[in-house]
């Protein structure tokens, strides 16, 4: 019983209990952000199928040196696309230039922008990415904000956001364009 009770309460200091439930984290001095349940529950399940043609990089417990590597590793793999779906708020440590010519090396990667909306007119404005973007010079970038209500968990899927008089594809189309300009006309 005693060591019950000890697992228990060293299981409780030990795990971000609450973290389960913070499904988008815009702490103002968070480094960074993944904003999606995907990552919360999808990372529990068996994998079924691996598509060599498109990786999506999980970037869980992992520095900004472990990620540059992780995206040089998997370039060499030679996907058709590489999505990395994290927004990095602030600089970080010495590692920055590193992850910095790892993505601007690759050819073939998906980044982030969020995109601020304005329900009062319906429009999308100011995109926001990462702190090194006007650093990179042959990337891609997709949308990730979701459409939803404070009040329901059920998310809209939007391909394309009007952006002023741009047109910025989310991030799943962005994807898709890479991975396959035919499907992309059709989407």
């Amino acid at each position: 019983v005693i060591t019950m009770i000890s697992f228990a309460i060293s299981v409780f200091f030990v795990t971000d209990i609450f973290g389960f439930f913070r499904f988008d984290s815009e702490e103002e001095d968070a480094n960074v952000l993944i904003s999606d349940i995907y990552y919360r529950v999808a990372d529990n399940r068996s994998v079924k199928e691996l598509n060599s043609d498109i990786v999506l990089i999980g970037v869980d417990n992992c520095n900004r040196g472990d990620m540059a590597a992780l995206i040089d590793a998997v370039d060499y793999s030679a996907p058709r696309v590489i999505g990395l779906d994290v927004l990095f708020a602030i600089p970080g440590d010495m590692n920055d230039e590193l992850l910095i010519s790892a993505i601007d090396n690759c050819d073939n990667i998906v980044l982030p922008i969020r995109v601020q909306y304005d329900s009062k007119n319906d429009t999308f404005s100011s995109p926001i990415g990462s702190f090194f973007y006007n650093e990179l010079h042959n990337t891609h970038y997709g949308v990730v904000n979701f459409l939803s209500s404070k009040l329901t968990s059920v998310r809209n899927f939007k391909p394309f956001f009007e952006v002023g008089k741009d047109s910025i594809d989310s991030f799943a189309a962005s994807i898709c364009k890479l991975y396959s300009p035919k499907d992309y006309d059709i989407l």
